[in-house]
């Protein structure tokens, strides 16, 4: 894949804002769901409240509409530009407290993120899994190989 600029990570990330808002709120219906009251533990109640425990952390509240400039900068030059990576490095970033969406939609950094930062070390956001990182091997060759087929 080739690796792409802070300011076209940032284009993609929100552009694709509302698919990630859609799959998530999806995800957490579909695990709160009760589809049969007599086969399960689950009751109404704690469908609400695991609706909200994961609203709060996978931050579906408000709906992204720009990124802070030093969250891009991270993203881009931590994953090279990688559009995959950067988009599953991102998530982590925002299901794990490192970044968060005000109620404008400016994704701004945390504490989390400010602490990472001043002491250059980001081994505490999880990476992206390695069946993904295997994946954008292969998806790397098959688009060079396309690349650099004589025409």
């Amino acid at each position: 894949m080739p690796h792409l600029s802070q300011a076209d990570i940032g284009q993609i990330l929100v552009q694709n804002a509302p698919k990630y808002k859609s799959s998530y709120t999806q995800e957490m219906k579909a695990m709160t769901a009760i589809k049969d009251f007599n086969k399960t533990i689950k009751t109404e109640a704690m469908g609400v409240e695991w609706q909200a425990i994961l609203t709060k952390k996978w931050q579906l509240a408000y709906s992204i509409q720009e990124i802070d400039p030093e969250v891009l900068r991270v993203i881009t030059t931590k994953c090279r530009g990688n559009p995959l990576f950067c988009l599953q490095y991102f998530v982590n970033m925002l299901h794990y407290g490192f970044i968060e969406v005000r109620k404008d939609g400016y994704v701004e950094p945390t504490d989390k993120f400010d602490y990472c930062e001043s002491i250059n070390d980001w081994s505490l956001v999880p990476v992206p899994r390695l069946a993904l990182k295997i994946n954008t091997q292969l998806l790397d060759q098959f688009y060079f190989s396309v690349k650099n087929k004589p025409a």
